[in-house]
């Protein structure tokens, strides 16, 4: 249900969070029902969004940065 994807969403962006250094990307989307947090560092890709009551949580080497990126552009998807 949405309170428990928004209960997933924020425990997993602060521990995403966690993973930032002054060289990291970070993107930071708040919409009514949308939530992305994105955060790449020089050794991973990370990513966690909600849309209602579903979520994405992807956590991977950053070598495998095209084939994230092409995957959430192919759902349509803002991150």
């Amino acid at each position: 249900n949405d309170d428990k994807s928004k209960q997933f969403y924020d425990i997993n962006q602060k521990e995403l969070a966690k993973e930032q250094t002054s060289q990291s990307y970070v993107k930071q989307i708040t919409k009514t029902d949308y939530e992305v947090y994105h955060l790449e560092t020089n050794e991973k890709y990370l990513l966690v969004l909600r849309f209602k009551n579903c979520i994405i949580y992807i956590d991977a080497p950053i070598d495998y940065i095209n084939e994230i990126e092409e995957f959430l552009k192919d759902m349509h998807l803002d991150y």
